[in-house]
């Protein structure tokens, strides 16, 4: 051993012998207080951890660093270093730099403060199975390494989960679908592209194929028929399970074939798309510095037409660098990095013949634009569900019923899927197959059948648990913070269908109302918890007015909330379209329409 390195050592040594002194002391003195009967202070040390979220092919790692009361406030550096195959790789603050020994390259600098920041974001990491996080903080490097301010706080794990079908266009069991739709399947994660052909998603008239081409991207498979379907037909949509099926990227293969049945209506769908909900509201001023932005759409899209240049993110003249997806009706798009704070952005999607589509092929009819303001932080707080369809301990509940829950804020739709959110005879354990649909704050799961019927019907008198994942690769916020733990509740069936069409209890304003104030929303409350997808732009309306529709599933109360004010001394006219169903799909009898004045213009 060199003279340098012996001496080193025995400095090590000398910290360590002093350290254990400093320990015994305060051991000492907490005893001594003790025996005195006086309050004993709480020593808080350094703690370090983190949560993933997503799959290994899109993972987002969250670190969360508690600084030890010595240290708070005090001038100091943070660090992040990686180990993969002994290897060591430190982040500089701007990206990954192989470690070869000397100085570590510093991840941040300043007063240290407790921390929680996202140190991998969307990555596809398949490809570093069992390399390991490292994070640390000291006032020097030293500090940090001869004082043990560090840990290992994630390992990078092989992925073994067989993907699922998560969603598809169109429902099992719809009618009436145009005669010019596209078909195609959401999955739980994304698949290897090389696998989503014609072969693995095909579409089937009685017992002839029909001729198409299949595009995939993001996590959305779409097959586009040739020509249009026959009007009033049958088809049957399959996507391939098994050795030759579709795969996933680490290799792992849908467990079994995916069917679904629909039936086609007479006409074409002409009707452009809206976008029904954004995930901040036009004018907030509290947005998370590190949200992710996005829409919902009125009706499902073409996942082709929605990119960066369809979905984008504006600081004044800069466009922010961002990637999108695309899942159910929800659009999201993810910054690169943290917003500024306190600084006024805007989101816009793009209409006209280059905008976004439906799977008709029709655009939006102009660009949807919402403006807002940043916060001056992260938004660090883990969602929760607010509500349940249907309640715990529940009984009687309808066969035909759809399972639901809302969150306690908008959440991310790619963590939405059926392998977070989960059906069981509660006895048996048998999962219930099913799909999931995504908007607002809401997510819905569609029962499934793999045979040619025109809806799945639970077992009568059964008792069913349904769980939404929380944890490490559960259900996230926009920000990436994951539900704490899972959550699991439970109901039993009864013995027949809801077969009972839903109505309406009460509009607001008033049918007829007058004076009403220019600034007003405009509600309705349904007569039981209705399917949130039907509950949209296309479906609720206010006669020449533009904005944006929401549910709350809890109390039943859909509101239209216009763009930007009504104009003064005007009738309106609400309307509630028989397209809106309950979650066993009996629709409205009737349109709900009715009319309402606003104030007039007061006089100076």
């Amino acid at each position: 051993m060199s003279k340098k390195n012996r001496i080193k050592e025995i400095r090590v040594k000398i910290c360590r012998h002093y350290l254990k002194q400093q320990t015994w002391l305060k051991v000492l003195t907490l005893l001594l207080m003790t025996a005195y009967g006086a309050t004993v202070p709480e020593i808080i040390v350094a703690v370090f951890s983190a949560a993933a979220n997503g799959t290994i092919n899109n993972l987002t790692v969250t670190a969360h660093l508690n600084v030890a009361d010595a240290d708070a406030g005090r001038n100091g550096n943070y660090y992040l270093a990686f180990i993969f195959q002994q290897t060591w790789y430190a982040n500089n603050g701007t990206g990954w730099v192989r470690y070869d020994g000397g100085a570590l390259p510093i991840y941040a600098a300043g007063l240290l403060a407790n921390q929680t920041g996202v140190v991998v974001r969307n990555e596809d990491v398949s490809s570093l199975v069992g390399g390991r996080l490292y994070v640390g903080y000291g006032l020097t490097q030293d500090d940090m390494l001869v004082n043990g301010k560090y840990a290992m706080v994630y390992t990078v794990t092989a992925d073994t989960t067989a993907p699922t079908v998560s969603g598809t266009i169109n429902a099992n069991g719809a009618t009436n679908v145009p005669i010019n739709i596209k078909v195609g399947a959401t999955f739980s994660e994304k698949m290897d592209p090389l696998t989503i052909n014609t072969t693995t998603l095909s579409l089937m008239q009685g017992a002839t194929a029909v001729p198409g081409t299949v595009s995939y991207a993001g996590v959305n498979a779409v097959f586009v028929p040739l020509s249009t379907l026959a009007p009033s037909t049958f088809y049957t949509v399959t996507v391939k399970g098994g050795v030759s099926g579709g795969k996933d990227l680490a290799g792992n293969p849908l467990a079994r074939d995916y069917v679904w049945n629909w039936t086609t209506g007479a006409a074409p769908d002409t009707t452009p798309p809206t976008v029904s909900g954004t995930l901040h509201a036009n004018g907030a001023t509290d947005v998370a510095i590190n949200t992710k932005v996005g829409a919902t759409f009125s009706e499902g899209m073409d996942p082709l037409t929605i990119t960066t240049t369809t979905l984008f993110l504006m600081q004044g003249a800069t466009a922010v660098p961002g990637t999108v997806s695309y899942s159910g009706v929800s659009a999201v798009f993810i910054p690169s990095s943290t917003l500024t704070p306190s600084t006024a952005y805007t989101v816009t999607v793009k209409g006209g013949v280059s905008g976004a589509k439906d799977l008709a092929g029709n655009p939006m009819a102009g660009d949807f634009v919402v403006n807002w303001t940043t916060s001056t932080s992260s938004d660090t707080t883990p969602p929760t569900v607010s509500g349940t369809i249907n309640a715990n301990g529940a009984t009687n509940v309808a066969i035909n019923t759809k399972v639901g829950a809302t969150f306690s804020e908008g959440m991310d739709p790619l963590t939405i899927t059926n392998v977070n959110f989960t059906l069981k005879e509660t006895v048996s354990g048998n999962e219930v197959l099913g799909t999931i649909r995504y908007s607002g704050v809401n997510a819905e799961l569609r029962l499934a059948a793999f045979a040619p019927t025109p809806l799945y019907m639970l077992l009568p008198n059964t008792g069913y648990t349904a769980t939404i994942k929380g944890g490490v690769g559960g259900v996230a916020d926009l920000a990436g913070n994951p539900m704490v733990s899972d959550y699991e509740w439970n109901w039993t069936t009864g013995a027949e269908p809801d077969t009972i069409a839903p109505t309406i209890t009460l509009v607001s304003p008033a049918d007829l109302a007058q004076s009403v104030a220019i600034n007003s929303a405009v509600s309705v409350t349904f007569s039981e918890a209705m399917y949130s997808q039907t509950i949209n732009t296309e479906n609720f309306t206010v006669e020449g007015v533009t904005g944006v529709v929401t549910y709350d599933v809890i109390n039943g109360i859909a509101t239209f909330t216009p763009s930007g004010n009504l104009t003064n001394n005007t009738s309106y006219t609400a309307t509630v379209t028989t397209g809106t169903t309950d979650l066993a799909g009996n629709t409205l009898e009737n349109n709900k329409v009715w009319r309402f004045t606003t104030a007039a213009i007061p006089s100076i």
